[in-house]
């Protein structure tokens, strides 16, 4: 009785609900950024990410400073289903080191830590201002749009 319940329910899912449990980094790193742009987001301002596969997400960063930057998430894996949230925090955090031909050396610390995560989405962020920062992504896997405040509580 109860393999055939799962069967029923696999059955009803569409794929898009059942192919994406694995995370997807938009930000493209095994593809050498070939289409990697970036987006300039502003204090409580709502990044829309919708993904080629139909995963969809909002993003809202509700402060800049300078060490742990917060932001909020939504997120749907497919159509049918389940809306996620969540919350998390970025940070950029170099070592910096003069060489001999007058360049600087930088190397990430321990707690660098610049992936924006909502959900199974992953993207990579840097630091703009008290006010900005950016986000970067694929043009071949989703596609980002800057939205007002007041989007975070809309529908995905």
């Amino acid at each position: 009785m109860h393999l055939r319940f799962i069967i029923i329910a696999i059955a009803a899912c569409t794929m898009t609900d059942l192919a994406f449990a694995a995370d997807l980094d938009i930000t493209d790193h095994w593809n050498n950024h070939k289409h990697v742009t970036s987006i300039s987001v502003i204090t409580n301002n709502v990044l829309l990410i919708q993904t080629t596969n139909g995963q969809k997400a909002l993003v809202q960063f509700t402060t800049f400073d300078t060490d742990n930057p917060t932001y909020k998430w939504r997120y749907r894996a497919g159509t049918n289903a389940t809306i996620r949230s969540g919350s998390g925090t970025v940070r950029e955090s170099y070592d910096e080191k003069a060489q001999p031909d007058g360049r600087i050396a930088v190397k990430p610390k321990v707690n660098h830590s610049p992936i924006v995560k909502a959900g199974d989405l992953h993207m990579e962020w840097s630091f703009g201002s008290s006010t900005n920062g950016y986000v970067y992504y694929a043009t071949n896997l989703a596609t980002v749009r800057v939205l007002g405040r007041e989007a975070f509580g809309s529908d995905l």
